[in-house]
């Protein structure tokens, strides 16, 4: 598959685009491990982020034993580790002159679809009230600077008057258009979402249309129906890449 003719400056070589940040390798570095600790003991107020030699790091405490899949390293229940802030990879799937639809190559964090409550406005499955929405919003806000938001085409899924969703779960055209192009395309956990949540093996998707009762994920490379919303399964966005985007004028 020859990947859609793209002229922008998030493409690297090999047709793929890199846009916004993520915690994703484990930190083995023991200077930078006792480095960062320091930091992380002495502040009252834990930060996501943390800042050391001109890196970006992000703690987070395993809530199992187990292994880092991605660095075979044996995990510790309630032991910190320290994951270093790395670019994203997303897939191109198709484009036209404004814009190009990309798709995460890993899973970034983890969501319900839907909390269960007594008597809801909505049904457990309306994307457009779910909480994986909101989760969506609010991880756009964390992994991407203010350049990379002003080149995102937003979509909304809701009835307001302008579009606000920079990240979206795919519907299954989406998906299918994905797996068409990338045979091999599988989202697989970082090991910073291993240590917190575990190794997420199924990726949330969108219904198409008018809403039913049931939810679909994608499990093992099969399509799997999931009735219950308030499971907890991995997000894998897509999103829009404006090709237009102009920068700034400075002058």
């Amino acid at each position: 598959y020859n990947h859609p003719e793209i002229n922008n400056k998030y493409i690297d070589n090999n047709g793929f685009i890199i846009f916004g940040k993520y915690p994703q390798s484990l930190v083995t570095d023991k200077n930078i491990i006792e480095a960062l600790n320091k930091k992380f003991s002495s502040q009252e107020d834990i930060e996501d982020y943390y800042n050391y030699n001109g890196y970006y790091y992000a703690p987070a405490e395993a809530i199992r034993d187990g292994y880092f899949k991605n660095a075979n390293v044996e995990m510790v229940k309630g032991e910190l580790y320290w994951f270093r802030v790395e670019p994203i990879k997303w897939f191109p799937i198709y484009n036209n002159q404004e814009k190009v639809l990309i798709v995460s190559d890993i899973i970034l964090g983890g969501s319900v679809f839907k909390e269960m409550t007594e008597n809801p406005e909505h049904n457990y499955n309306d994307y457009s009230y779910s909480d994986v929405i909101n989760y969506l919003l609010n991880l756009s806000l964390k992994i991407f600077d203010d350049d990379e938001l002003d080149n995102i085409i937003p979509k909304s899924f809701k009835n307001y008057p302008v579009a606000i969703d920079f990240l979206w779960l795919m519907d299954q055209v989406e998906l299918g258009r994905l797996t068409d192009y990338y045979s091999y395309w599988y989202p697989i956990s970082t090991d910073y979402d291993i240590a917190r949540y575990g190794e997420l093996t199924a990726i949330w998707t969108r219904i198409c249309g008018e809403s039913n009762d049931i939810i679909v994920t994608l499990h093992n490379d099969d399509t799997m129906v999931q009735s219950l919303t308030h499971e907890f399964w991995g997000v894998c966005p897509a999103l829009y890449l404006n090709l237009q985007y102009e920068e700034p004028s400075t002058e």
